[in-house]
């Protein structure tokens, strides 16, 4: 089965209410314009973990090796899946977008995600899975 995955970053805001990370995807990609997460394809003998902090690397400039994950969801589509794992960072700091896929980079309050206008169609799917997962962890914090 044909597989990518991205990487959900979560940190705590000035005002206690959690941020996730989200990449305006470029007009060069499929589904430009669209707000997503950071990911791509699964590179042969890679995991979902391994491809996530790969593709934030590539397309933020950033190393994330080290913030523990929190979850993940698998979203199936037709014979491939597209695993996003939730990773938790210190802080919500500032990034800028790097590369031809990501032009713009953003943290949002968690529970204004599903509001917005121009999600990735599959992201949005996933999102009220992921609010649920970002939900727990706030719970158990």
């Amino acid at each position: 089965m044909a597989g990518a995955a991205g990487a959900l970053l979560i940190a705590p805001g000035l005002d206690g209410a959690e941020q996730v990370l989200l990449t305006l995807r470029s007009a060069d990609v499929h589904q430009g314009g669209t707000w997503s997460i950071p990911g791509g394809a699964i590179d042969p003998g890679e995991d979902a973990h391994a491809a996530a902090v790969r593709e934030v690397s590539e397309e933020l400039g950033i190393a994330i090796g080290d913030l523990p994950a929190t979850g993940q969801h698998v979203y199936e589509c037709g014979g491939w899946t597209y695993t996003t794992v939730l990773l938790a960072a210190p802080t919500p700091t500032p990034l800028v977008a790097r590369g031809w896929e990501t032009d713009d980079v953003r943290w949002f309050d968690v529970d204004e995600v599903g509001h917005l206008v121009g999600l990735h169609p599959s992201f949005g799917s996933s999102w009220p899975a992921l609010h649920q997962l970002v939900r727990e962890r706030r719970a158990v914090s």
